[in-house]
């Protein structure tokens, strides 16, 4: 393990980024849970003959004897335990009874699914068989069935104010699964506020460097050796410490810096990163992505990492992203989004300043940084991150 070099680098991420500009983008969050769809029954009332019949729930309503206008099924309530497709219970064949003599056929609504696709949280829409309509799954994340990303296992979707409900959600059986697998997160100074967040929730990631070959069983952190600003660098060393341990991990995780995605390095950095995936995805390994952090009050800046969030969104859609963007700028009290200039920016309550500081970061400038406060911030927003190396390991 990485022992002997934590109390050199752990001294290093204390003291690199109170001056530095920093670090996260991400996706629109998850809708609510889906309405199991209904199936209003067939008339039947001129039919002649025959018993009426109902159709079955689930994936094959039943059909109705001939001579009456079976009543269409209802489709059972999706159970996004099993959303690979978000198309949730829906009624493939939403057929009431068939028509013989007067008999209307029932039209079934797919039953909604809690699991459901889509970048944006919105879940998969159910098939849609002769008058049928799918179901539409909102909410639940397709692998457990509770609320939060959006989207089944394909395409599991973004994690953001979503995510913190989602984990609480969770049993505690569900939540230790974090650590049933390999992970590891890179990062800088609000990396480590993140890090701070997590272990505020009872998790704990074991110190690694990126030269790292024998990462512990679970959950792995540590620090980029480079510095803020050089995104090529880092990128360098996040693809040699996943392709390094790539026989046992899972889940690889970085974290951009505020001072990496800014005007004129942020393509360069984009076009850097999507080769990296490639190569760690083709050596079996799922990558999470983190959007880049916000700082405060420089609008210019965080135009570009809101592009860079867009970018990542469109890019990766079969992948989770845990949308730091969506967590840092939405203001906790009421939901609402916090901007300057047209763009989003760290809300003032969530950054860390000197009623709310970060656990080791220190107190930020009055503009250019955005480390996160720590109680109650960071430790909310840990939840998130949790609950996306969840849905990603899974």
């Amino acid at each position: 393990m990485c022992a002997g070099l934590v109390l050199s680098l752990t001294a290093l991420a204390c003291t690199g980024e109170v001056g530095d500009a920093e670090d996260f983008p991400g996706a629109g969050t998850a809708g609510q849970f889906g309405v199991a769809g209904s199936s209003s029954a067939g008339n039947g009332a001129t039919g002649s003959g025959g018993s009426e019949a109902f159709g079955g729930s689930g994936n094959t309503a039943g059909v109705g004897n001939a001579g009456n206008g079976g009543d269409g099924g209802s489709g059972n309530t999706g159970n996004a335990g099993s959303g690979n497709t978000g198309n949730g219970g829906s009624g493939n064949t939403g057929n009431g009874g068939s028509t013989a003599s007067g008999g209307t056929a029932g039209s079934a609504s797919g039953g909604a699914g809690n699991g459901g696709s889509g970048n944006a949280g919105g879940g998969g829409t159910g098939n849609t068989s002769n008058g049928g309509t799918g179901g539409t799954g909102n909410g639940g994340t397709g692998n457990t069935g509770n609320g939060g990303s959006g989207g089944g296992s394909t395409q599991p979707g973004v994690v953001g104010v979503n995510g913190v409900t989602a984990w609480d959600a969770l049993s505690s059986t569900e939540k230790a699964k974090v650590n049933g697998f390999r992970s590891f997160f890179l990062h800088q100074s609000v990396g480590q506020d993140l890090e701070d967040g997590v272990e505020a929730n009872g998790f704990r990631f074991e110190y690694c460097t990126s030269g790292s070959t024998s990462l512990a069983q679970g959950l792995n952190g540590g620090l980029f050796s480079t510095s803020n600003g050089n995104p090529s660098a880092k990128i360098s060393e996040f693809r040699s410490l996943a392709l390094n341990n790539a026989g046992n991990l899972r889940v690889a995780i970085m974290k951009f810096g505020y001072a990496d995605i800014v005007e004129g390095k942020a393509a360069g950095a984009q076009t850097a990163y999507q080769s990296a995936v490639a190569d760690i995805k083709a050596a079996g390994v799922r990558v999470l992505h983190v959007t880049p952090p916000f700082v405060y009050n420089v609008p210019a800046e965080n135009s570009t990492k809101m592009n860079t969030r867009t970018w990542m969104i469109q890019t990766f859609p079969g992948d989770v992203i845990f949308d730091l963007e969506d967590l840092e700028s939405t203001e906790p009290g009421n939901g609402s989004r916090c901007t300057r200039g047209g763009y989003w920016e760290i809300c003032n309550s969530v950054r860390s300043t000197s009623g709310c500081p970060s656990n080791g970061q220190g107190v930020d400038a009055p503009s250019g940084q955005g480390h996160i406060c720590y109680n109650p911030h960071a430790m909310r927003i840990g939840k998130a991150l949790l609950y996306a190396i969840y849905l990603a390991g899974n």
